[in-house]
């Protein structure tokens, strides 16, 4: 029997459907990530365009027990299926985002930050960093990272 290995690599922008590769190439959604029990994956093109948004190609699609006969799934890397962890995650992204507008595009208007402060927003942001598990931590913002942003905020 094969052994097909998924490795978990991002969500689709609007439907937060996880998606997954396979070390063939080929991406797969997991279309009852909201639901209990045993994820459900089905074929996936990857549509990506000036927002590097992922779409779910709903025509022609396939389940992968369809598409590999006979095989065995082993997910290396999974989706935090933990709603907090992942509402945290959605969270400090939207506020990380907030301060790079603040910096760029937003004028250092502080309409577009938590309670119109920086130091509340900061502030908001370490709260959140530090609710995760240590080996939960976010990857694409350290709090060096959250520091340098007060910094160049204030």
């Amino acid at each position: 029997m094969n052994k097909i290995e998924l490795q978990y690599i991002g969500t689709g922008c609007f439907s937060s459907l996880p998606i997954y590769k396979d070390q063939h190439g080929n991406y797969w959604g997991d279309v009852n990530w909201e639901e209990e029990g045993s994820p459900d994956f089905h074929s996936f093109k990857l549509f990506m365009d000036d927002y590097d948004d992922w779409e779910y190609n709903l025509t022609n699609r396939k389940r992968i027990t369809d598409f590999y006969l006979n095989v065995e799934i082993e997910v290396v890397s999974d989706f935090e299926r933990n709603p907090n962890i992942r509402f945290n995650y959605q969270i400090l992204g939207r506020l990380k985002s907030d301060c790079d507008y603040f910096l760029g595009f937003g004028c250092r208007s502080l309409t577009r930050l938590v309670n119109e402060s920086v130091a509340s927003h900061i502030a908001e942001m370490r709260k959140l960093w530090n609710s995760f598990p240590k080996d939960k931590k976010p990857e694409w913002l350290t709090l060096e990272e959250i520091e340098n942003y007060e910094k160049e905020m204030m």
